[in-house]
């Protein structure tokens, strides 16, 4: 996590996680917090935070306006569980994140299987609310992107496996994923 100034100076640099062999660690979106701090949202593969050698657990770190850690939480199960976006409920100090679960959902727990998943966590990290979207079909469905709804609910969008296709080229066979979009509503307490 960096610090810039408005001129575009760094203030300062920050890490977090947990470094060793196998490990890694990676936020992907970042919120800022009414104390001025921020709150980032990502995956850790850290045996501090991950009990699961390998697989990832969906990892938030809440920090103050230093960059020093006030708190880091996991959530997730066996496989992979991941967040790629994070926003605040406007009158509320809570969040809502959305990301990809292979735990949760049709079809799962899966190594194969991941769908689109929804939480909302409050200011300590932890999860009031959850849900899990998936197409059923053997693949996998993620959730990329999240924006607020106008009755205070959730819209999130991301790809999902539609049907592989194979084809000739040359001496080789290419199998191709074929995705679409969906597009997921849930409500206040993630109800689809």
């Amino acid at each position: 996590l960096t610090k810039i100034d408005p001129m575009g100076n760094e203030e300062w640099v920050t890490h977090y996680g947990q470094i060793g062999v196998g490990y890694y660690d990676s936020g992907w979106s970042v919120y800022t917090t009414p104390d001025t701090g921020c709150i980032i949202a990502g995956k850790t593969q850290s045996p501090m935070y991950c009990p699961y050698p390998y697989w990832d657990n969906l990892l938030l770190v809440r920090v103050d306006k230093n960059g020093d850690t006030l708190w880091t939480r996991s959530h997730g199960e066996y496989y992979f569980d991941r967040a790629w976006c994070i926003i605040p409920i406007p009158g509320t100090t809570e969040f809502y994140l959305s990301g990809c679960t292979h735990s949760y959902g049709p079809g799962t727990p899966d190594e194969y299987q991941s769908n689109m998943w929804v939480l909302r966590i409050d200011s300590d990290g932890n999860v009031l609310y959850q849900n899990a979207w998936g197409n059923l079909l053997p693949g996998t469905s993620d959730s990329r992107w999240c924006c607020l709804a106008h009755d205070g609910g959730v819209v999130i969008a991301g790809p999902t496996v539609d049907h592989d296709t194979t084809y000739e080229e040359g001496d080789s066979t290419i199998t191709r994923r074929i995705c679409k979009t969906a597009v997921v509503k849930f409500d206040a307490q993630c109800n689809q």
